[in-house]
């Protein structure tokens, strides 16, 4: 029939459901849709039935009346068996849900475009008036899961439209008070759903039927959802588990360290039996003999070495804190990781091996979880390893702190000042902006795509920003690519609103983001021919060429850049020419292949490959179908290919980094991300297969290789040395032996030398950040700062870069040097002529008992030299 049946579960309604029927009858009969209305009744006692059977009389309802049954499912499956129309929708009979949208609801059904309609609150458009904050997040909060699973923005909701037959096949006995989530994903595994906005207001009379059994109920629902059954009596059987492998765990660590394995192998150890004891004692000694053991056996692996990393990540955060000063510390991780290999073991091995109940439900949480994982590494190892010597040399930026710089806008600098602030002088206060630049950036990726696509290209666009090298290593180094990613990505979407959607109020978040990019680095400037060459291509933001809003934002884009001119222009346009000029002197060479070669590496393989499909068969991923689709996937395409004919233009004679392309990917990712497992495109069934093959491959290998590298660089492993270009790998030890030479040169020679770092600008870096560590430990604040001591090659007529600014040479006349680096050439380097000739000397560093490299010294007095030989050289 071509009619719609509205099913009102009710339970005491009658003082709303006298009014909720001839409502539903009016709205209906506006919009010339047939309609019945069954009210199924759970034994109420204040007049509902009454109510009802008065309304039958003169409309077509139905009541079914239900003595000795309760829950919200049956009623609503029971009701589905008394209806004679294909199209159902459900709705709550306490008139929070508006009649108004019914037939927005029932159109889409009727004319077969859709699966589900859900009249939603948290879609674009929905409300929860009148609700308190506290109750908005409880809401948002229980709702997240339920939106992880299904893809939708308000699966929770009790107001939905379905055909009648997915709604039959629906158990009777489902645990959970959320009848649309259960269809959702056992019911569809692609369902095509619309959300139509609702404000959704509270109960106007009677009394709520939430309480704490339905919580209840909806939590064990999601538990089911994903495979897991839980036991009604397991609390003994997983204390016991847990407390096994917890002592099992401590008793294998204490052993190995005391007989003096390292920190990693004695936890690698201890982790090792704990869970196997964990895993035969819940298996009771049986093991599978079927074709299934090969897969447990690689989740067991792959479970294994997931807890490995994080409780490495654990470790080496409360080492590095201090928090605990014995063995004792490792009992509160311990104790987690038994915790964790008790829930595996009894609940989500036996899942994995039965397999999910549904497919897509089960690649949203391998998204989730690889998103999850990616920040947490960001966290954990965040201040376990040493800076690379460009964060050391950015931090020096933060110590000097100027509206500009020789080799980049100052943003840096002012994110280091303010992670430092918070965190001080630290690994990961230096790092914790770049943790938060990925966050931002991640958060205008999401919301860039959902506008475009959806909630699950969504996810899928985030698991890529998780995952991709692209991605993770500018979200996890402090560098001036963090926040012009960030920058870049806020800017993608608020111009993708301005120029597409044409809404004249995003030019200025535009030109906010713009600015601050370019206040962030220069390759920011790129961003502007790109949105000009979009406006000329496309007739509708053609449009915009002759309106103030675009060049509203150019100037506030140049208002917030303003400072780094200034800069320049009091400093002779030094960064201008060094960024332009500089480059363009300097020597010619082919490097295209370079460029395709880094992109290759920072999209991976699979990345890499996706990225070319998107660029060379829109069709296949954009909904071309519409003018909209065509204009969203012209705007990305515009942004990556203008931006990229330029750096390839420049590799043709030019070297290029391998850094530079890492934002121009932001503006098709969510078109890349139509390549995973949840996203919808129109690639062939093979294609299909092959990427989402390569993309599981992706997530995990990626993932589970940074948490190893991650451990390698925190931790070490046993005879793998580390590299000397890198991390600065023992560079605090290095720093303590170049305190100890300078005080015992100041107690021989009465005179306290300069440290001078002949490389450059690693040397002087790398010891002014960890001389700066020791002496704030020390907490002699009469010793001069080593800030204040630890100079570049500025006394050397060798180009040193912002020691030149900070540092010059002619304060330090008559002062004792010495001399640093790596490569004794660069001692050698210096004009002897200038002071007494001594030996150079060498220190060693060391880091987890393992030699990390050679740092060279040499000691000497000086004078300025020749002023013709202050030229700055680049």
């Amino acid at each position: 029939m071509n009619g719609v049946s509205i099913i009102i579960p009710t339970l005491n309604e009658s003082e709303n459901i006298a009014r909720l029927i001839p409502r539903i009858f009016t709205v209906m009969a506006e919009a010339s849709i047939d309609t019945e209305v069954v009210v199924v009744d759970d034994g109420s006692t204040d007049g509902t039935r009454e109510k009802v059977r008065e309304l039958a009389v003169d409309s077509p309802v139905t009541l079914v009346c239900r003595d000795h049954k309760s829950g919200l499912a049956s009623a609503v499956i029971d009701g589905a068996q008394a209806v004679s129309n294909d199209v159902v929708i459900v709705m709550d009979g306490d008139l929070s849900h508006p009649t108004e949208v019914l037939p927005q609801l029932a159109q889409p059904l009727l004319d077969d475009q859709f699966d589900v309609a859900i009249g939603s609150r948290y879609t674009k458009g929905g409300e929860t008036p009148g609700w308190p904050l506290i109750r908005r997040l409880g809401s948002r909060v229980a709702s997240f899961p339920a939106q992880l699973l299904t893809g939708v923005d308000d699966p929770l909701a009790g107001f939905f439209g379905i055909k009648k037959e997915r709604l039959l096949a629906v158990k009777h006995d489902i645990p959970g008070y959320k009848i649309c989530l259960e269809m959702l994903i056992t019911q569809f595994e692609h369902p095509k759903v619309i959300e139509v906005p609702i404000s959704f207001h509270d109960r106007q009379a009677g009394v709520s039927k939430m309480t704490g059994s339905v919580l209840k109920a909806y939590l064990l629902q999601l538990l089911s959802l994903v495979g897991l059954s839980i036991p009604v009596r397991f609390g003994a059987r997983f204390a016991v588990l847990a407390l096994t492998g917890l002592l099992a765990d401590i008793t294998v660590f204490t052993v190995s360290l005391w007989c003096g394995a390292t920190l990693l192998l004695s936890q690698v150890a201890g982790l090792l039996v704990s869970f196997g004891v964990m895993l035969y004692l819940h298996r009771q000694g049986k093991v599978n003999k079927d074709d299934k053991q090969v897969g447990l056996l690689l989740h067991n692996g792959l479970f294994f070495l997931v807890l490995l990393v994080l409780r490495s990540g654990f470790l080496v955060l409360f080492e590095s804190h201090n928090w605990f000063q014995s063995a004792l510390f490792f009992i509160p991780i311990a104790l987690l990781s038994s915790c964790a290999t008790s829930c595996y073991s009894m609940f989500i091995g036996p899942s994995l091996e039965r397999g999910q109940p549904n497919s897509v439900a089960g690649y949203r949480l391998m998204l989730f979880g690889g998103i999850v994982f990616s920040f947490a590494l960001r966290i954990l190892f965040g201040g376990s390893f040493e800076l690379l010597k460009e964060e050391a040399y950015y931090w020096n930026y933060a110590q000097h702190l100027d509206i500009g710089y020789l080799d980049h806008p100052p943003m840096v600098a002012v994110l280091i000042k303010f992670g430092t602030f918070f965190f001080g002088n630290t690994e990961f206060g230096i790092r914790v902006s770049a943790i938060l630049c990925w966050l931002l950036a991640t958060f205008f990726v999401v919301r860039y795509t959902r506008e475009i696509s959806n909630r699950d290209t969504a996810l899928a666009a985030a698991a890529i920003m998780a995952v991709v090298p692209a991605f993770v290593a500018f979200g996890f180094l402090m560098t001036p690519d963090p926040p012009l990613i960030a920058c870049w990505a806020g800017a993608l979407y608020y111009g993708r609103r301005a120029m597409v959607d044409m809404d004249a109020k995003s030019w200025l978040g535009t030109g906010i983001f713009i600015g601050l990019g370019l206040f962030s680095k220069y390759t920011m400037v790129l961003i502007g021919p790109a949105f000009v060459a979009y406006m000329l291509v496309d007739p509708r933001a053609r449009r915009w060429l002759i309106r103030p809003q675009p060049y509203g934002a150019a100037i506030l884009a140049f208002i917030l850049f303003l400072p780094v001119i200034w800069w320049n222009m009091e400093n002779g346009w030094a960064s201008f020419l060094f960024q332009t000029q500089g480059r363009l002197e300097s020597s010619s060479e082919f490097s295209t292949h370079e460029l395709l070669g880094s992109i290759f590496i920072l999209l991976g393989p699979v990345g890499f490959i996706g990225a070319l499909f998107v660029l060379l068969f829109p069709a296949k991923f954009a909904k071309m179908n519409n003018e909209r689709g065509k204009r969203n996937y012209r705007f990305g395409f515009t942004m990556v290919v203008v931006p990229l004919t330029v750096f390839l233009f420049f590799s043709l004679t030019k070297e290029v980094k391998f850094n530079w392309t890492s934002p121009l990917w932001l503006a098709i990712l969510p078109y890349m991300a139509q390549t995973l497992p949840i996203g919808v495109s129109g690639l062939s069934e093979n294609a299909k297969t092959r990427f989402f093959s390569g993309w599981k491959i992706t997530i995990v290998v990626f993932l589970l290789c940074y948490g190893v590298v991650l451990n390698y660089f925190s931790l070490g492993f046993p005879g793998v040395p580390y590299p000397a270009d890198g991390p600065m790998f023992g560079w605090k030890k290095l720093a303590a032996e170049v305190n100890s030479v300078i005080e015992e040169t100041e107690e021989q020679h009465g005179r306290r030398p300069l440290v001078v770092g002949m490389d450059l600008y690693k040397s002087a870096s790398g010891l002014a950040f960890y001389r700066t560590r020791i002496y704030e430990q020390e907490g002699k604040p009469d010793r001069p700062h080593p800030i204040d001591e630890t100079l570049g090659r500025v006394m050397s007529g060798m180009g040193a870069l912002m020691y030149e600014y900070w540092f010059p040479p002619e304060r330090y006349r008559g002062r004792m040097l010495l001399l640093v680096s790596q490569d004794q050439r660069d001692i050698k380097r210096f004009p002897m002529n200038r002071g007494g000739r001594r030996p150079i000397l060498q220190m060693v560093g060391s880091k987890n008992n393992q030699p990390t490299g050679l740092l060279y010294y040499r000691l000497l007095d000086w004078q300025p030299i020749d002023p013709r030989y202050q030229k700055l050289s680049y």
